[in-house]
């Protein structure tokens, strides 16, 4: 039961957080939230193996907002 309401919330919490990262039209405020983001999907694809978790050195910048 614990489990399953600590998932629950992890799983809400991150897609609002990518909701709000996708929502961003502020440079500065989107590489702010990047970081915090990716680390809230990487703990959520904890038990895949690592093959599938690209890292963040290789994911495309986060640079086609306007400044």
């Amino acid at each position: 039961e614990t489990r399953n309401e600590r998932n629950r919330y992890q799983h809400k919490t991150t897609r609002n957080a990518v909701r709000d990262l996708r929502a961003a039209t502020d440079k500065k405020a989107a590489a702010k939230l990047l970081p915090e983001v990716s680390s809230m999907l990487d703990k959520l694809a904890w038990p895949l193996p690592p093959i599938y978790i690209l890292p963040l050195a290789y994911r495309e910048p986060y640079n086609t907002l306007p400044e």
